[in-house]
């Protein structure tokens, strides 16, 4: 697993990163697939009042 980049908040990255101002977000990709992955799985959970696994 790599490294995640040093900065003093997430927002501020992301804001950095969409202006250019730096040329690697602190998170990879892949994080972000996961939070999504995780989101989707607890609204179906919620939905159909069950464990869904993912």
């Amino acid at each position: 697993m790599e490294e995640l980049l040093t900065t003093t908040n997430p927002d501020e990255n992301f804001v950095d990163l969409v202006l250019g101002r730096i040329d690697t977000p602190a998170a990879a990709a892949e994080s972000g697939y996961q939070v999504a992955r995780l989101t989707e799985a607890a609204w179906e959970s919620n939905a159909k009042r069950q464990w869904i696994a993912f």
